[in-house]
């Protein structure tokens, strides 16, 4: 995002956040530690591209050695990762559907 160093906006495919965040939403994040399990986070696990999940972990854990990325719709698994095999690239912090995208993407490119 123009002028905002520590945001930047994802479009996203799938639908493993349905009926939450749709296919061809655009998402606002910023660059950030999430400050409690169960935000909406993007994240890398190894060498995987990008995943946007829900980011839960034990809240007796100051320091998370687990990590459990929860999708919001049921047709897909909850996976447990161990926090040194994941990336948090961000906290998602807005959301555009529908015309705004659209109007977004006519005047420059793809976000």
């Amino acid at each position: 995002l123009r002028g905002r160093p520590d945001q930047f906006a994802l479009r996203v495919r799938g639908d493993s956040m349905a009926d939450r965040i749709e296919n061809g939403d655009v998402v606002v994040l910023q660059r950030a530690e999430p400050q409690r399990s169960g935000e909406v986070c993007a994240v890398g696990v190894g060498e995987d591209e990008t995943t946007l999940k829900y980011l839960d972990w034990s809240p007796k854990e100051a320091q998370p050695h687990r990590y459990r990325l929860r999708p919001h719709n049921e047709a897909y698994p909850v996976i447990t990762v161990q926090a040194t095999d994941l990336h948090i690239d961000g906290v998602m912090r807005g959301l555009l559907r529908g015309e705004v995208v659209q109007s977004l993407l006519l005047e420059g490119g793809d976000p």
